[in-house]
């Protein structure tokens, strides 16, 4: 799998450092079916970012 590049800052996290990061609900095309319905779907307290 490539990963895939956008044009949007650096994130440092838990898990390492991320050249390019941004929220899932922009970029719900790049995403796997079922994660993107999970995303589009979501109402939690906390948002989907």
């Amino acid at each position: 799998m490539n990963p895939v590049r956008c044009s949007v800052p650096a994130m440092r996290a838990p898990i390492g450092d991320f050249d390019d990061a941004r929220p899932a609900p922009e970029c719900l095309d790049l995403l796997v079916a079922p994660v993107a319905d999970a995303v589009r779907a979501w109402s939690g307290d906390v948002p989907a970012r």
